[in-house]
């Protein structure tokens, strides 16, 4: 995948990007918990309430017309928990079945993104640089969070595999898709959202991992300590590769100053 601009508005889809991404993701899901047992919403009530929120801050940095980080990765947390939660509330028993529930969401996906693509003419994360390119990105972030959760739900309720393996098996699905992308099997786009679908249950089962009780093959933490842990790390990751990013560019523009000069000097 090609680098991307200075003016879009969404990270480049790095080793660091797919880092915060499993973060957010796990924050969002805890968080979520978190708000469901204390409004007493059930899961469908309290998706829409996350998504209410979510829309409020990507509306808010739309009109901004540029990228905050703090917003973004909010957005990822709370636009990923608002499908996740919809998706299981869906799917709580004598709901849909977990099957059906992950074929209507992957034929939503890919409607969408053949709709964005006859749109826009481009599925490129480097051409996200309008506002419509972005509400079609966080509509797939939607529908692809949403999947991943209906995944999770299918592998948890029908394999019941715990959450060790789990974690596994999705991770090595990761590295399928990774391995498909570097050996030009699979191309960019359809390897950055089958990637992000899976990133779901995978961060999902970590936090659970982490908040569950001893009881239930957990830690112990629980949601709210779990949610504060992961919010801290998050910060401290987000600041340093900000500060790499910094040192980075700084190190680049006096060479492309240099190029530039060398490239516009008149001939002697």
């Amino acid at each position: 995948m090609r680098p991307l601009t200075h003016d879009t508005r969404v990270p480049d889809p790095t080793a660091s990007f797919w880092v915060m991404t499993v973060l957010a993701t796990m924050t969002g899901a805890t968080a979520a918990d978190a708000l469901r047992s204390q409004l007493s919403l059930g899961s469908f009530g309290a998706g829409l309430v996350i998504a209410a929120i979510a829309g409020v801050a990507l509306v808010g940095q739309q009109r901004l017309g540029r990228r905050i980080a703090a917003v973004y990765w909010s957005g990822v947390a709370l636009v990923g928990a608002a499908g996740a939660l919809v998706t299981v509330g869906v799917t709580e028993p004598d709901g849909m079945p977990p099957e059906a529930t992950a074929g209507i969401l992957a034929i939503a996906a890919a409607a969408v993104l053949m709709v964005w693509a006859r749109s826009e003419g481009t599925l490129s994360l480097a051409a996200i640089g309008t506002p419509r390119r972005e509400r079609f990105y966080w509509l797939t972030i939607l529908l692809t969070s949403a999947l991943g959760s209906a995944v999770n739900v299918l592998v948890d309720d029908r394999l019941a595999l715990g959450n060790g393996w789990s974690e596994l098996i999705f991770a090595a699905f990761l590295v399928a898709i990774y391995a498909a992308y570097k050996g030009l099997l699979a191309g960019a786009v359809a390897s950055f959202w089958l990637g992000y679908v899976l990133v779901r249950p995978l961060a999902t089962t970590i936090a659970w991992s982490l908040a569950r009780p001893t009881s239930e093959d957990g830690l112990g933490l629980g949601p709210a300590v779990t949610t504060l842990l992961v919010l801290a790390t998050m910060s401290f990751l987000l600041a340093a590769f900000q500060r790499a990013n910094a040192r980075a560019s700084a190190e680049t523009e006096p060479h492309d100053a240099a190029r530039l000069q060398g490239a516009i000097r008149p001939p002697a």
